[in-house]
This record gives C-alpha cells, structure tokens and sequence, in this order.
C-alpha cells in the first residue's frame, strides 16, 4: 500500500503561530496534543485541497500522511476503519465525480461523496479522532443577495449538491467531533480549473499576437474571444488558502460545526476572467455574458455563491483575505510564466 508521509517539527509560520486557542470541544474529547504529537491523515491526499493540507500541515510541524484511491476505498467501511487506525485528525479531501456528470449517473458521486464520508464519520468516531469535512457552496440554492452565513438552510440545486448535502448530515450524525468546512469557486496550479484552462489559453493567445506582429502583410491568424457569465457572484479562493486555515482552524481547537473557508470579497467570473488575462499581458478579449444566454450545462450553477464566515472569526481565527489581494499572492504560484518573468 502506497502511502505519502511527511513530518517537520519546525515551528508553524506566518498567521499560524497567532491564532487563539478556544477550548470548547466536547467534554469528552481527548487532551489536547501539540501540533508536533498530533497525527493526521489526509484522505485524496492527490487532489486539490488534498495535496496542500499535507504541505500546510507539514509546515505547521504536524506529523501527516497522505492516502487516496486505490490504496483506500472509502466506500468500503471496514477498509476505511482498518486502515484509519491511529489519528488524531482525519481530513476528507476525497470527492467524485463531476457536477456535470452527476446528473446522468449519480451512483458513483453519491457512494463516495456521501456513502465515503460517512464511513469516514464513524471511523474516526470510533477512536475519538476528529473529522475535517471538506465541503462546498453548491448545498446552496444560490438565490441569496448577501454573503451567505453558515446555518443557511441548504437546499441543492444540482445532483452533485445533493450528495454534498448528504455529506454533511452524515458527518454530523456520525461523529460529534467534526468540522464541515465549506469552500467556494476554489482554484490551483494542479489540474484542470477555471484559472489553469483561462490562463492557459490567454497565454497561447499573447503567442499568437506576437506571431502576427512578425508576419507583417502576410495572412495573420484571427486573435479569439470568450464569453463569460457576468451575472455569477462568488469569492475565487485558492486552495493553498484554504488548507492554511483548515489547520488553523484544527490547531486553535475550533469547535465542532460549520465553517466557511473562501476568500473575501465578490467578484464575477467575468471579471476574475479578465484578472487573470491581465496577469499574463495577454490581448484575449473577454466578453460579458448573461449565464441564460450562455451554452447550457447539465447541472444548473449557483448564481450566488459569496459566503459569510462569522464562525470562523467567532472561533477566533482570522479568515482568509480578499480575494484580489490573494490572487496577487498566488498568480506567481500557478501560472508558470509569472514565477520567472522576462
């Protein structure tokens, strides 16, 4: 069985070492460890938010592992209890299928989404460990006019959403020591998301300007544009930030409950568009456009999406930054051309 572990004893950098402590977890939960004593396991530790909770983890002198499928099953409750024995923190990172792909055949996204993290509920309630729950804004409806609070009644509009819904229940019903952490319009430098595909295409389109500047009188190509919805609300948040306050949140002992972890803020994805193409002094051209007039999606999408995070400083753990300013912190991150500029 292929495992990824990693341990650093250093001390915790940054907004980490200045987090308060609160002390309001259930009576019966274990003593509390220091960071460096403390055991976690990072389930889809090959994901997203997976792979940067085992790097902000490790910075925080945690002792992680990481593991994700084939190795572990989740759909499988004796595996999963069998191979999370041990831990004092497990976090769900695990998520299947696509919101699109849900609508047809939704077995697969259900039986890992909601099935998976039940079991993974009931395995770390069996010794006592806490759960972290990655979730997301799609339990919303989003017909919301204001930064959305966390005891919201959830209401999904799309399968996908539904089986994050589940999700949640089978969290809180499965293990009283839980923290459900939702996140919204998340992006990286790892796979394919709204940032990676728009800047990847922004910068072949800088290439194909500077290749007509050359032609001169010779045919030139055709420069592209884009349409993107302007009437979609939201916070892009990256997931480095959003495993930076997952630990925060587990190492300030937050208590059991909902958490909303995105950037402040709101913008549209047009207008994060055309950040993001100004990040690469790229000429594409981005167009506004109503969601109705654009192609149809098999799954509807929140027109709303902007989240409140009144848990997270009641807890007393800063949340994370604006969305523009921590866009300007991770643009070097994730688009290789801004890491090394000419």
């Amino acid at each position: 069985m292929r495992r990824i572990a990693l341990r650093n004893n250093a001390r915790a950098g940054g907004d980490r070492t200045s987090i308060r402590a609160v002390s309001r977890h259930f009576a019966d939960a274990p003593a509390v460890k220091a960071a460096a004593d403390q055991r976690w396991m990072v389930v889809g530790s090959g994901g997203m938010f997976g792979h940067e909770l085992l790097a902000a983890a490790t910075e925080a002198g945690i002792n992680v592992s990481g593991i994700d499928y084939p190795d572990i099953d989740i759909t499988r409750a004796v595996q999963t209890e069998a191979l999370l024995t041990g831990y004092d923190v497990i976090v769900n990172c695990a998520s299947a299928g696509g919101i699109d792909a849900a609508e047809e055949d939704n077995s697969k996204t259900f039986a890992v989404n909601a099935t998976g993290a039940a079991n993974l509920a009931t395995a770390a309630a069996s010794q006592r460990a806490l759960l972290v729950h990655l979730s997301s804004q799609l339990v919303f409806p989003g017909d919301a006019t204001d930064p959305i609070v966390e005891a919201t009644p959830i209401d999904p509009i799309s399968a996908y959403g539904r089986t994050k819904a589940a999700a949640e229940w089978a969290v809180r019903a499965n293990n009283p020591r839980h923290l459900i952490v939702r996140t919204a319009w998340p992006y990286s430098g790892r796979g394919q998301n709204f940032v990676t595909s728009i800047a990847d295409f922004a910068i072949e389109q800088r290439q194909v300007a500077l290749d007509n500047q050359g032609k001169r009188k010779r045919k030139q190509q055709e420069l592209s544009t884009i349409s993107i919805a302007n009437d979609q609300f939201g916070a892009p948040t990256w997931a480095n930030d959003v495993a930076d306050l997952v630990v925060r949140l587990v190492l300030a002992q937050a208590p059991s409950g909902l958490y909303h972890a995105t950037a402040g803020g709101s913008t549209t994805w047009y207008d994060f568009a055309r950040t993001i193409v100004a990040s690469v002094n790229s000429p594409l051209e981005i167009l506004p456009a109503p969601y109705a007039d654009l192609p149809p999606t098999e799954a509807k999408r929140p027109m709303y999406s902007v989240l409140a995070h009144d848990s997270i400083i009641a807890a007393g753990v800063a949340p994370i930054g604006d969305w523009q300013s921590r866009w300007e912190v991770a643009a070097p991150h994730i688009i290789p051309d801004l890491r090394n500029p000419a």
